[in-house]
């Protein structure tokens, strides 16, 4: 848990995982725009490529595929934007944020050029995975909030003295 956090007193936000693929990464200020405007804090941002042991951390369920080595080996070659975001409910609103496409059988389907994690369980598996610990910043309100707790314990300290 060490990635969420430096303060091990303070109980952040919900934290969610976005990966914009390669198809879209031209697009990423839309997307990063779409997050934001959902009531998201941008709070670890970085564009790369894939290894292939994080690829295949990622992706260990469908190993045996017969088209695993071909997604493997493109997402190996471009670039993608890694993006953790941070706020209440982060991951039903980030994949909220997202457009509604219909599947082959007309049920809504998240766009396909971006992907979020579907559940909180899944996020924390997949920001472990894409970001190292010190990648993910506090938030602006986490920060604020943890400096007020501080703060509190300090002026307590204070008046037990007097």
């Amino acid at each position: 848990m060490a990635i969420f956090t430096r303060l091990p007193h303070f109980n952040p936000m919900e934290k969610t995982f976005v990966m914009i693929r390669p198809t879209a990464v031209g697009d990423s200020g839309k997307w990063l725009q779409r997050f934001q405007d959902a009531g998201l804090e941008l709070v670890g941002l970085k564009q790369e490529y894939l290894t292939k042991k994080s690829f295949a951390a990622w992706l260990a369920d469908y190993r045996s595929k017969p088209w695993y080595p071909d997604l493997e080996n493109h997402y190996t070659q471009v670039s993608v934007v890694l993006i953790a975001l941070e706020g209440d409910d982060a991951v039903r609103r980030a994949n909220e944020a997202l457009p509604a496409e219909k599947n082959e059988d007309g049920d809504r389907a998240a766009d396909s050029r971006v992907h979020v994690s579907k559940t909180v369980k899944d996020a924390e598996r997949e920001l472990r995975i894409f970001f190292k610990p010190g990648q993910i910043v506090l938030s602006a309100v986490a920060g604020a909030v943890a400096r007020s707790k501080k703060l509190s314990a300090k002026s307590k300290k204070i008046a037990k003295k007097r």
